[in-house]
């Protein structure tokens, strides 16, 4: 990915920029991403925590419950509240960066979507991408230097 990925909130008090790549990017259906985002799903850019810049302002992190009843920690913009990334189940080592606070989203295009036993009769998957119903093994899907990373991040922490 040649483009640089910046974005933020919808009143433009907190901006970040990713340093890299995502590592891998999610499609999520499920029922809490619907509600959560008030839309069919959510693109979530994976990416190493400290390869999240914030260029301007905080965030306010938040905990929210999640599926699994481990949470989500999300940091939203103190002022709009608009969800910017989160850490599920308090692993902060990545970031699931939403995609549509990117000022240019194009070049984010989903690597696999999830949950798509509670996906909605409508949404068309397109057929060359992986689609499961729950959640898959990352060891066969994620690309070799992704899970890399993600363990470099891990010896980090």
């Amino acid at each position: 990915m040649d483009t640089q990925l910046e974005g933020g909130c919808a009143c433009g008090g907190v901006r970040y920029r990713l340093t890299s790549a995502p590592m891998f990017v999610n499609c999520c259906h499920c029922t809490w991403c619907q509600r959560e985002t008030g839309s069919a799903f959510v693109i979530n850019a994976v990416i190493e925590t400290d390869r999240v810049e914030l260029t301007k302002g905080e965030t306010d992190a938040v905990l929210t419950p999640s599926e699994s009843g481990a949470g989500q920690i999300i940091h939203r913009c103190p002022s709009c509240h608009v969800a910017l990334w989160s850490h599920y189940g308090g692993r902060k080592i990545a970031a699931f960066v939403r995609a549509g606070t990117l000022d240019k989203p194009n070049p984010v295009r989903p690597d696999a979507h999830i949950f798509t036993r509670s996906k909605l009769p409508w949404v068309v998957l397109p057929a060359d991408q992986p689609a499961f119903e729950i959640f898959y093994d990352m060891q066969t899907q994620w690309p070799p230097q992704s899970l890399a990373r993600r363990d470099d991040a891990a010896a980090r922490a």
